[in-house]
């Protein structure tokens, strides 16, 4: 189910362009590949200099220096997956310190919770719903912490524990093209986290057949346009997504932090808590207005609207054969007016 806290909806009336071919994705792959086949799972991050990492802000989280992460990479091989979490200080040694949530499937949310032990078992606990179930010893997964964790999860070892009718999505034709990672850190005297890391993702380091399912194709040419917002947000559906685009050429946008959160520590019920709040929405281009919206009312966050009511927004005309919608605006902040023109850049209203 959609996150409900603000984003802006954009809807085009025909196919966008991609910048890089699957030909250039593969190529990095294959480079990213190389250098992680050489990395041996002994606690120090001297081997991972060639693999991408995401960093974090240091001193954000609520335990010791030894378990404030600052950095995640991962390298999902042909064979088993590799992670590698940095500290602040020297990490923490006590077994279970650090987790790792992993979402390998596809569905919403995450698949299994990694509790990393460097000097006994390993156990990995299945989500069922929105939260994991037992922990199970996890058999051959690697650990070591030196001047960071390291981990090696056997491909192997997650079949063993999947129920049947999930490991068809795991491998083969049916396995998703990616990974994502986000690990934790457990204080186990308060019995609670105390620091969550940056989410990484990255495609599987093997040779795949079809790096994403293809879009459709129309007749039409594709519209090519500047995007209507300003910064780096996220897509959190795109075009014939799973839930409310399944039909249509409709993106979602909404800005988040490292670690996936839309407010700064995590969820809020109010709406100005939320990154993407207030945020200006322009004209990617100069366009004619044909209608608006301005009266709905805003709704707080993580409460369903009303769907018999159109939510704010404004729908210009790009072309004679492209349209294209802008929605979820705040409440009174349309600055425009049907049969208006808009010049490319003009702030249209607020997120």
């Amino acid at each position: 189910m959609k996150r409900l806290v603000p984003f802006i909806s954009i809807i085009v009336g025909c196919a966008t362009a991609f910048a890089q071919t699957d030909d250039d994705i593969r190529r990095r792959i294959e480079l990213v590949a190389s250098h992680a086949n050489r990395i041996v799972i002994d606690g120090h991050k001297d081997d991972w200099a060639n693999i991408p990492s995401l960093t974090d802000s240091p001193v954000d989280g609520r335990g010791e220096a030894n378990q404030d992460i600052i950095a995640v990479a991962i390298a999902p091989r042909s064979n088993d997956l590799l992670v590698l979490i940095q500290t602040e200080a020297p990490p923490a040694t006590a077994s279970n310190s650090f987790m790792v949530n992993i979402d390998l499937l596809g569905d919403p949310g995450n698949d299994f919770l990694l509790s990393i032990n460097a000097t006994g078992k390993s156990t990995i606990a299945i989500y069922d719903g929105r939260d994991p179930n037992d922990y199970q010893h996890a058999a051959n997964v690697e650990a070591a912490v030196g001047d960071a964790v390291e981990v090696r999860l056997p491909y192997d070892t997650l079949r063993a524990l999947l129920p049947l009718e999930l490991r068809r999505q795991f491998a083969g034709a049916n396995a998703r093209t990616w990974m994502r990672a986000i690990p934790m850190a457990w204080d186990s005297t308060r019995k609670r986290y105390v620091d969550a890391g940056p989410a990484v993702a990255s495609f599987r380091l093997e040779p795949m057949p079809n790096l994403d399912a293809p879009l459709r194709r129309t007749s039409m040419s594709p519209a090519l346009m500047p995007p209507p917002i300003r910064g780096r947000w996220l897509i959190t559906q795109g075009a014939f997504g799973s839930y409310t685009h399944a039909d249509e050429w409709s993106y979602d946008f909404e800005i988040v932090n490292e670690k996936l959160y839309s407010a700064p520590h995590g969820a809020s019920p109010r709406n100005e808590d939320h990154f993407s709040w207030d945020q200006p929405v322009i004209a990617p281009l100069t366009a004619g207005v044909i209608r608006m919206k301005n009266d709905a009312k805003d709704v707080p966050p993580y409460q369903l609207p009303d769907k018999t009511t159109p939510v704010n927004g404004v729908y210009l005309k790009m072309n004679e054969e492209t349209g294209l919608w802008l929605g979820h605006f705040r409440e009174g902040s349309v600055r425009t007016a049907s049969g208006e023109v808009v010049s490319r850049g003009a702030e249209l209203g607020r997120v």
